[in-house]
């Protein structure tokens, strides 16, 4: 998939409120090709990220670039760089974009991050398949606001139940539910949750009553 002009041009001023996180031009540079490259490939395999990035495709130790990035081999001038920073700027991004709706919905969610054939990956726990059947991986919450003209994701979380800090999976929704309104803090909006029977927790209702 190749971006117009302006998908480029827009893609450059996203990727630039990153620049906080990244401490050296080498990573900065692997961090955009990076994005470049998942969006080219509309993959999330290293292969075809390193095949997809514009400015890396040509080189044969692009895949092996992008995985020392990831595991942080490479990154020892970036110590920002990693999930809570990331999240961070995208949630900044998201309240910036929703601050100016006065009516904001929150479509919350928790899903199953699959992952198969891994064995190595730190604090695999057990998630089911689609079949049913169980299979290593991890789950995730989200939350995404949702305004009259704009999207913006307030919150975004990959836990593990084998985790040394985890505690329960409400107490993680209570996190997700605490830091959404901390994200929307000063926004005059009247916020309403969307959630689905998954969420059916009084204790979970008294507290979204409570912001």
């Amino acid at each position: 998939m190749e971006l117009a002009e302006n998908q480029c041009h827009a893609l450059a001023q996203y990727l630039g409120r990153f620049d906080s996180v990244i401490g050296d031009r080498r990573t900065g540079y692997t961090f955009d090709q990076t994005v470049r490259g998942i969006l080219g490939g509309q993959s999330l395999r290293c292969a075809q990220i390193a095949r997809s990035a514009p400015g890396l495709a040509a080189t044969d130790s692009s895949e092996q670039r992008i995985r020392d990035m990831l595991h942080g081999t490479t990154t020892k001038n970036s110590p920002d760089l990693d999930e809570e920073h990331i999240v961070r700027q995208l949630v900044q991004r998201g309240a910036e974009m929703l601050a100016g709706d006065d009516d904001i919905w929150i479509a919350m969610d928790t899903s199953d991050l699959r992952k198969p054939h891994a064995t190595k990956m730190p604090d695999l726990m057990t998630v089911r398949e689609l079949d049913g059947s169980p299979v290593p991986g991890y789950r995730l919450i989200t939350a995404l606001g949702i305004g009259k003209t704009v999207r913006g994701l307030l919150y975004h979380h990959l836990f593990s139940s084998r985790a040394a800090t985890f505690v329960s999976e409400p107490e993680e929704t209570f996190t997700a539910v605490r830091s959404v309104a901390q994200a929307l803090a000063g926004v005059p909006a009247i916020v309403t949750f969307l959630m689905d029977r998954g969420f059916d927790n009084i204790a979970l209702w008294h507290r979204i009553w409570q912001q």
